[in-house]
C-alpha cells in the first residue's frame, strides 16, 4: 500500500524516474517491507516498469541520503506474473538498505507493448481498474465509448467520430469473468449488464441509458436496444432513398422499431431534411416504425418521458415499477449523464 500510494503521488510530482525509485526504497527500508511485496495498482506497475527497464546509467553517489543506482536490465516479460530484477544497494548503503524485489501480479494480456520501454494497460484491464474507483453511471458511459465508434478527447478538444472500437461488450464481460480476483472485476461485471456495441456519439449514449436503464437506477426501464443496427432495403424501398442499407440508431427487433437521434450537426438544412424524409418513408414501406428524437427533446426530461411511453406501447412493455422517489432518481441519473434536469 505504501509503495502504491507513493508511486501514484510521485507520478505527478517527480521530474525524473530515479527520484521516484529513491523514495520507493526509502519507504521499503523505513517500514521494513519484505521482498516479494505484491502491488496490484496499475499506476504503480506501469511506473515501476519505467523505473526498472530504463537503460540509461545513473551516477553513483555515496553521501548520506544519496540516490540508489538504477541498473539497466533486460526487458520484462509480461504474462500472468512479472518479476522485476533485484536491486543491490551500494556498499555505503548496505547498513540501512534492504534489497527489495517486487512481484507484480497481473492477468494475462493486461498490457499492450507500444515500444521497447513503453507499456499501456489493455482496454479490458483498464476498465476493471476504473471500476474500483468510479460510479456506475460513469462506467456505463465509459463502456459505451470503449465499444463505440467515438472518443471524447481531453482538455476541451473536439470529440472524434467514425473510429474503430477498442473492444466489444462480450470481450469485456469475458475478461472480467475470467479475472474475478482482480479488484473491481465484480463491479465491472455489474456495469457490463447494460453494455452494448456500436454507439456513434456521446448523445446517443446518453439517450440509450436514459431510456434503457431500469427505473430503480432512474431510467425508463425499456431495456437496452441494438445500437446502429443495419437493415437491408427491399427493391421498392431503394427507389425512395437510393441506398441498399440503412442504419438504425436504436433498434428493437421484436417490435421492428427504430428510434433516431437527430443531432443539430447532421440533421440541419434542406438536404438533411430531404434525406431524413426519404429514409423514414423507406423504413415505413417495409413495415418498420420510426420515432425521431431531437436534441432539444433529449435535453427536456418531460419530453423523454412522453417518448418513452410511445416506445413502451410499440414494444408492448408495461411499466410495473412504482417508486415514490422515481422523479428524484430520474433527476439524479440525468445529472450524472450530463443532461439538464
Amino acid at each position: 500500500d505504501f509503495l502504491t500510494t507513493l508511486a501514484r503521488s510521485s507520478s505527478h510530482r517527480a521530474r525524473r524516474d530515479d527520484h521516484v525509485a529513491t523514495h520507493l526504497f526509502r519507504i521499503s527500508n523505513r517500514f521494513g517491507i519484505m521482498p516479494n511485496s505484491r502491488i496490484s495498482s496499475g499506476c504503480a506497475i506501469q511506473r515501476l516498469f519505467q523505473i526498472h527497464t530504463r537503460p540509461r546509467a545513473r551516477k553513483r553517489r555515496t553521501a548520506r541520503g544519496s540516490r540508489l543506482p538504477v541498473r539497466a536490465s533486460s526487458r520484462v516479460r509480461l504474462g500472468k506474473t512479472a518479476r522485476l530484477p533485484r536491486r543491490k544497494p551500494i556498499a555505503s548503503a548496505r547498513s540501512r538498505a534492504i534489497p527489495v524485489s517486487c512481484m507484480l501480479a497481473s492477468p494475462t494480456n493486461a498490457f499492450i507493448r507500444l515500444d521497447d520501454l513503453i507499456y499501456v494497460a489493455a482496454p479490458p484491464y483498464a476498465f476493471i481498474q476504473e471500476s474500483s474507483r468510479s460510479g456506475l453511471v460513469e462506467l456505463y458511459q465509459m463502456e459505451y465509448e470503449i465499444c463505440g465508434s467515438y472518443s471524447r478527447m481531453p482538455f476541451g478538444r473536439e470529440t472524434r467520430y467514425n473510429i474503430p472500437p477498442l473492444a466489444t461488450a462480450a470481450s469485456l464481460r469475458k475478461y472480467a469473468q475470467r479475472n474475478a480476483e482482480i479488484r473491481g472485476a465484480h463491479r465491472a461485471c455489474k456495469a457490463l449488464r447494460y453494455a452494448a456495441d456500436g454507439s456513434a456519439s456521446p448523445r446517443e449514449t446518453q439517450m440509450v441509458l436514459s431510456l434503457g436503464l431500469p427505473t430503480v437506477q432512474g431510467g425508463e426501464g425499456l431495456g437496452i436496444p441494438i445500437m446502429n443496427h443495419e437493415i437491408a432495403l427491399t427493391p421498392e424501398a431503394r427507389k425512395l432513398c437510393r441506398r441498399r442499407t440503412l442504419r438504425c440508431d436504436m433498434f428493437w427487433p421484436q417490435a421492428k422499431l427504430d428510434v433516431e437521434y437527430q443531432s443539430r450537426e447532421r440533421h440541419e438544412g434542406e438536404e438533411s431534411r430531404i434525406s431524413d424524409s426519404c429514409r423514414t418513408n423507406a423504413l415505413l414501406s417495409m413495415g418498420y416504425s420510426v420515432i425521431c428524437v431531437t436534441n432539444d427533446e433529449l435535453n427536456r426530461g418531460q419530453a423523454i418521458e412522453v417518448i418513452a411511453e410511445t416506445i413502451r406501447r410499440n414494444i408492448g412493455k408495461r411499466s410495473r415499477t412504482k417508486l415514490e422517489d422515481l422523479p428524484q432518481r430520474k433527476s439524479n441519473l440525468r445529472r450524472e449523464l450530463g443532461l439538464p434536469c
